[in-house]
């Protein structure tokens, strides 16, 4: 009994730290589209800092990088209309094979799978992600607009890799 109430307790924490992630970065996702969609005009740009960072209004139809931004539109719906609830479906089973011992790796999922739901919701919503975040050198170089939403998937992939070079390299000094 006393075992089945500490992995009851442990299943919680995990639970406990995967809805802060995921309501803290949605609504900070959504909240920032949000403005951004209401009080810019699409292309509009605000420099924050000059030759280096602004706030510019982007309507992203493909995927990261606007990658099948230009392919079919029946196509592009149905792919990312199907394919984000099959990857929540796999992030969520990855986070309940996950050992409650680390949460570092619960947290990395968690970030991933706010990422994908914040950007569903806006093509549930819009038909398009709304991207802002430009940085970029000068004129010379833009990389791409992005938003809270991928800033939340880079960052749990980052830490996914780092873990597992980490793991890796402590394997091989180990031998």
């Amino acid at each position: 009994m006393i075992n089945e109430n500490k992995m009851l307790q442990r299943r919680w924490r995990k639970g406990y730290l995967l809805m802060f992630i995921l309501i803290i970065t949605v609504l900070l996702d959504q909240i920032t589209k949000l403005y951004t969609h209401f009080n810019f005009k699409l292309g509009e740009s605000v420099i924050v800092i000059n030759n280096y960072f602004s706030f510019t209004y982007i309507r992203n139809k493909g995927a990261a990088f606007g990658f099948l931004g230009e392919s079919n539109e029946v196509f592009r719906k149905l792919f990312f209309l199907i394919l984000t609830p099959v990857a929540v479906i796999y992030i969520l089973m990855l986070i309940r094979k996950t050992s409650n011992l680390r949460a570092y790796k619960i947290a990395a999922f968690s970030f991933i799978l706010s990422g994908a739901i914040g950007n569903y919701i806006n093509r549930l919503h819009l038909g398009y992600v709304v991207d802002f975040i430009d940085i970029h050198w000068a004129e010379t170089y833009h990389w791409p607009a992005f938003n809270i939403a991928d800033i939340a998937i880079v960052f749990g992939v980052i830490c996914l890799i780092l873990m597992d070079f980490r793991k890796e390299h402590f394997l091989h000094r180990s031998k």
